[in-house]
């Protein structure tokens, strides 16, 4: 669902998505695999600022091998490298803090929040560049941008 607004471009798929749906949105540009299925997205632009928010469910399995698949499309995406560090999840981690608002407004779909068990990918470098997140125990994948 395109929602307008004062930004120069503005994506909201708050209703999630199946796989054959999301991919064939033109809008949506993000690599997703055949398994993924309840698909949420949203991305901004305006002037010199963006950001992209999604988050699928898929087996835990494929939701981590889809990480390679994520750092390589964001290679060639932005035409850069960026060193991913790896942070396990578990109980004993500091809590994430919730994406309250965002330039989109709420998101509750993008809950990384109730990750428990799972992985953090960012770059130590500019760890508000880009981030991903992989909850083990309810097999969702996040990926997290902006600029």
């Amino acid at each position: 669902m395109n929602k307008g607004g004062s930004m120069d471009h503005q994506q909201h798929f708050d209703v999630p998505l199946t796989y054959q749906q999301a991919s064939s949105e033109a809008e949506i540009d993000f690599p997703l695999p055949p398994s993924s299925h309840h698909i949420n997205y949203a991305a901004y632009a305006d002037w010199q600022i963006a950001g992209m928010f999604v988050r699928f469910e898929a087996p835990a399995g494929d939701c981590l091998s889809h990480v390679e698949t994520v750092k390589a499309w964001f290679n060639t995406r932005h035409d850069r490298r960026i060193i991913w560090k790896k942070d396990e999840i578990n109980d004993s981690s500091p809590p994430i803090a919730a994406f309250r608002e965002t330039r989109l407004g709420s998101l509750p779909w993008f809950d990384v929040h109730r990750i428990r068990n799972g992985i953090h990918l960012h770059s130590p470098s500019n760890p508000n560049f880009s981030q991903m997140w992989v909850d083990l125990n309810n097999q969702v994948f996040y990926y997290w941008w902006t600029k």
